[in-house]
């Protein structure tokens, strides 16, 4: 396994981290033996890293992960990070909402402390204009989001601070300007490369802005989620929760899956599985690539393109080429 360090947090971070949401089915389904075997593989092959969310199969990945790491001894060894999403309803209260949330998230997880907890919301210029999204005022406002994570963290009970930089670029950067967080997790991919290149404005929300950039400017540690974009990138028809999920619609799977069919062309000879988690973890930003797994095999083959190492800077600019030509 390689491991970087996670921005200026002081962590040293898997390059590969296994994701715990609901498109592999794993840990919010019912086989715990496929968890226990998945989970025992990953930590085996050296990944020190778990992410999830109290959201995640409505608290059920939390409670699974939790209980796969009580059965192999490893409840404070393993490194986990997860979210906090504030709904509508509980926005008369953040602060209530906010402890609830993580006090749930330790209880599943059979721990005393977490080592990340994230704001789980996109960030935008007006409340809600994207599902569930919040303004920065309630991010860094009085009475805000960061502010009773930051005195749960000072109470012990996580050790950092993180946001998922969807949204709004220019809210997100607000929050992330104020240099109150400590980690990034953001949409990057080979379908997907706005978050660490320019691209042409017109992605509409789907467009990150080169947030990535704040790993250079102000040591925030950066998460590569939605790497195989929902299986689309693997030329995977869409999963159930692709057809329910409100944040990335179908129509967004199939431009995916447009981008996969030229990649297939390019590269007939390397499997896009691999293809596209060398590509993500090439990038000198990035540093751990989030990944769902549905079994041990898909550990396996997660490490094994890791291991194989960056890849050329010509592959790397066909690719983006590639990702750049469907914009046009």
């Amino acid at each position: 396994m390689q491991f970087k360090p996670l921005g200026n947090t002081g962590l040293n971070v898997s390059r590969i981290a296994f994701g715990c949401g609901p498109l592999s089915g794993n840990l919010t389904g019912t086989d715990f033996s496929n968890q226990l075997d998945s989970v025992r593989r990953a930590i085996e092959l050296g990944i020190n890293w778990f992410d999830t969310a109290r959201t995640y199969g409505a608290g059920k990945s939390e409670e699974n992960l939790g209980c796969c790491f009580a059965e192999l001894g490893v409840t404070n060894q393993a490194a986990v990070a997860t979210k906090v999403r504030v709904l509508a309803e509980e926005l008369v209260d953040i602060s209530g909402a906010v402890r609830r949330s993580v006090n749930l998230s330790l209880e599943a997880l059979q721990r005393e402390q977490l080592e990340l907890v994230q704001i789980h919301n996109a960030i935008t210029i007006q409340r809600g204009s994207q599902p569930t999204s919040l303004t920065p005022a309630d991010v860094l406002g009085e009475g805000g989001v960061l502010e009773t994570l930051e005195t749960l963290r000072s109470e012990g009970v996580i050790q950092h601070i993180g946001i998922t930089g969807t949204g709004d670029r220019v809210a997100v950067a607000e929050v992330l300007d104020s240099r109150r967080v400590e980690t990034l997790q953001v949409p990057f991919s080979a379908s997907n490369i706005s978050a660490g290149y320019q691209v042409p404005e017109d992605q509409g929300p789907y467009h990150y802005g080169t947030v990535m950039k704040y790993r250079e400017m102000s040591g925030v540690g950066v998460f590569a989620i939605r790497v195989f974009a929902g299986g689309a990138l693997l030329l995977r028809k869409p999963s159930p929760y692709t057809f329910t999920t409100k944040f990335f619609p179908l129509e967004l799977y199939d431009r995916d899956l447009e981008i996969a069919g030229r990649l297939a062309t390019i590269f007939p000879e390397t499997p896009l599985a691999e293809l596209c988690t060398r590509f993500v973890l090439s990038h000198a930003l990035v540093d751990s690539a989030i990944i769902g797994f549905a079994n041990q095999q898909q550990v396996e083959q997660a490490v094994a393109a890791m291991e194989l190492g960056d890849l050329l800077r010509a592959e790397m600019r066909l690719i983006e080429d590639n990702a750049l030509a469907v914009l046009e």
